[in-house]
């Protein structure tokens, strides 16, 4: 047996008996066989609400995870064996949602890749992801829409920037909450059109929290021209106002 597999059977063992003894623990921490801290559970009560840190070998800070009620939720930090931070991002009930940014392991601060994702009711959605270079200038960029606002008249456009054909959208646009539900409080206007882009004034019927969000419903007839079958594609976006380019209504 390698001595990987020696390692790797000891975490498992060591770890299952820790872990029944979580209800009566406040703080839990796991060993492997050479008697190197790779793991570390905080924790507030049995339904797993703390934190916990996972470490390397050479007894640097690999990963933390936050959990409330046994869902991954709050900021999550991952790190390289050298040190320097890796990944940021934060999660709300086992989902990414907003920014998530990966560094280079080399150059310490340094982003190579920033992705936004969407909380979609519960699902985990891309709206768009950046690559950068060692100088911090865009060389990729992966999107279907992008949200252009024209502060003085108090509009934003709906532009698509995908590479995929469509002969006509539907916008769905309007105060949705944080995942992208209606609730009591929410509420969502729809605009037909033939193409992007579309422009939608800014007030209190298209704006949450000072955030545009919509999803865009694309059709696409097939080549035979058969309006019965259409392909149809959903993207999603959200973007923050920022600065004075809304204000709400008195």
């Amino acid at each position: 047996m390698t001595k990987r597999k020696v390692l790797t059977i000891g975490l498992v063992l060591l770890f299952v008996s820790v872990f029944q003894s979580c209800s009566r623990e406040k703080e839990l921490k796991v060993y492997d066989p050479d008697e190197v801290l790779r793991y570390e559970w905080s924790f507030e009560k049995d339904t797993l609400t703390g934190k916990k840190v996972s470490y390397w070998p050479n007894g640097q800070v690999k990963l933390i995870h936050h959990f409330e009620n046994g869902r991954l939720n709050g900021d999550f930090l991952g790190y390289y064996e050298n040190g320097n931070v890796a990944r940021i991002s934060h999660f709300y009930n086992n989902v990414i949602r907003g920014l998530a940014l990966k560094f280079s392991e080399r150059t310490e601060g340094l982003v190579e890749t920033e992705t936004y994702y969407l909380d979609v009711v519960g699902k985990q959605y891309m709206y768009y992801r950046k690559e950068f270079d060692a100088t911090g200038r865009v060389i990729n960029e992966e999107r279907s829409l992008s949200v252009d606002f024209d502060c003085k008249r108090k509009v934003a456009d709906i532009n698509f920037v995908g590479d995929f054909p469509y002969d006509s959208v539907l916008l769905v646009i309007g105060r949705y909450s944080a995942d992208f539900s209606l609730g009591e409080t929410a509420s969502a206007d729809t605009i037909r059109a033939s193409l992007l882009p579309i422009e939608i004034l800014l007030n209190e019927n298209s704006v949450s929290n000072d955030t545009v969000r919509g999803k865009c419903i694309f059709f696409d007839g097939t080549i035979q021209g058969d309006s019965t079958r259409v392909d149809v594609k959903t993207r999603y976006f959200e973007e923050v106002i920022k600065g004075d380019c809304w204000s709400r209504s008195k």
